[in-house]
């Protein structure tokens, strides 16, 4: 790209007055310099927009872009479209990064001359850190999607610095209304063709805040989420990841009837071909088996069964 600016650091933000400041201060004061900032204020009601703007006034660094409503999805592509920089990395308003992210990252993915650049994390709470290593298992990046899609592996959009000509090649873009996993479709976008180079920085710049944005859709579930997932699961069953899409699927299917948001005969009539996959295929039939037992009626037992079985698979490494 014909630009001056190495790095956009996009950041969707939505009513994020109590917490926006640190996100942004931990960015602008950077031990590097050739960068922007690109804030996108999605309709806050809050004062999260007055903040922008003054961030923009007192850095030219700092792009704002104002939008109505239109979910997290929306913003990050806005930023995408507006991004000026070779490399690009999001960021989350409720977040905050060490001062070395971006000078470490660019030196690390120029060095390896790779088209995604994966770093550890920090999840963060009110009185302690849990680091998180994201060292990949694979090289394969087919093979690395579907680790994300079961789990293995974090998706996230925020501790990748990724090639611009990389992203524009697989065209890889955030669909409106994709709100929950939209960066997991990102990632699968950029990393199906299994032709992009992956590299990894063994080190955690990025702290990712927990239980602080009660905005979050991880904190809810309502009609529109619901919406979010369904569209999640059609565009993933336009690629085929097997195990990925069964192991997702059976999510969205268990976190609807854990939160009583459709009854079971609802769900059974909306997926009754997705889930008759499961059977053809053969694979993941354990899936197949709590989604039988939540549409019978029983998903009152269906997820405990789901959730004590992760917790040993996790125990023993499986």
């Amino acid at each position: 790209m014909q630009n001056n600016i190495c790095i956009s650091v996009i950041i969707p933000v939505y009513n994020a007055e109590r917490y926006l400041n640190k996100c942004v201060d931990s960015l602008l004061n950077q031990t590097f310099s050739n960068f922007e900032v690109l804030l996108i204020d999605d309709g806050s009601v809050d004062k999260s927009g007055a903040i922008c703007d003054a961030y923009a006034k007192q850095d030219s660094r700092v792009k704002v872009f104002h939008k109505k409503n239109g979910g997290v999805a929306s913003s990050r592509q806005l930023g995408l479209d507006n991004a000026k920089g070779d490399y690009i990395i999001h960021a989350d308003p409720d977040d905050f990064v060490e001062k070395t992210m971006l000078e470490e990252m660019y030196q690390a993915i120029k060095k390896e001359n790779a088209d995604i650049l994966i770093t550890d994390f920090i999840y963060y709470y009110h009185n302690k850190q849990d680091y998180c290593e994201q060292s990949p298992k694979t090289a394969n990046s087919r093979e690395l999607i579907v680790d994300i899609l079961c789990h293995k592996h974090k998706g996230y959009v925020w501790n990748k610095l990724i090639k611009r000509e990389s992203i524009d090649k697989h065209n890889a873009h955030f669909i409106a209304d994709i709100d929950l996993s939209e960066d997991d479709l990102f990632c699968v976008q950029m990393m199906k063709d299994n032709d992009v180079k992956i590299a990894y920085l063994p080190k955690a710049y990025y702290y990712y805040a927990q239980d602080v944005n009660p905005h979050s859709y991880t904190h809810n579930f309502t009609q529109r989420i619901y919406d979010s997932n369904d569209k999640f699961i059609k565009e993933l069953a336009k690629y085929d990841f097997g195990i990925g899409y069964s192991v997702r699927l059976t999510e969205f299917a268990l976190r609807c009837f854990s939160y009583h948001a459709l009854s079971s005969r609802e769900f059974y009539d909306r997926f009754n071909k997705e889930k008759a996959k499961f059977l053809k295929k053969g694979y993941n039939k354990m899936s197949y088996f709590y989604l039988q037992l939540s549409a019978s009626g029983y998903q009152w037992i269906a997820y405990p069964i789901f959730r004590i079985r992760q917790f040993f698979k996790k125990m023993l490494g499986i």
